[in-house]
């Protein structure tokens, strides 16, 4: 199967319900082909859902990071909510301040400025997206 049937079935299955199709599928995918931004997020989600905290971290940490470079604030605080839950709520312990062991890029991002700012930032970016879909 293609990359590309790979992604088509990983997405059928992921809109199903089926995280471990499309986590198996995603993964496929992956391993001969760069996901878009969206897949990757949600082969993330999908290992979230099948028990693989870590590796579902460090996709959606991936995603955050495409996010924020194509200057997509709105879904990059999103995601930073996102992965700041997945760290509070699966034993995950984000890196601590100073800890560049873990190579990720929210990890550097949480150097930076901080995981509780990081986690504030989310909010806040997710609360003013709520507040303009209102408005709008």
């Amino acid at each position: 199967m293609s990359a590309d049937d790979e992604v088509h079935a990983a997405r059928a299955a992921y809109s199903g319900g089926d995280w471990r199709a499309a986590y198996d599928s995603f993964g496929q995918a992956h391993d001969v082909a760069e996901l878009a931004t969206e897949d990757l997020s949600s082969y993330g989600m999908a290992a979230w859902r099948l028990g693989y905290g870590r590796e579902s971290i460090q996709l959606c940490e991936r995603a955050f990071n495409r996010l924020i470079a194509d200057n997509d604030t709105q879904c990059a605080a999103m995601k930073a909510v996102e992965v700041a839950l997945q760290w509070f709520n699966g034993g995950e312990r984000p890196p601590a301040a100073g800890d560049v062991s873990g190579g990720s890029g929210m990890g550097s991002l949480g150097d930076r400025i901080g995981h509780k700012k990081l986690l504030l930032w989310g909010v806040i970016g997710f609360g003013a997206m709520l507040r303009r879909e209102e408005i709008v």
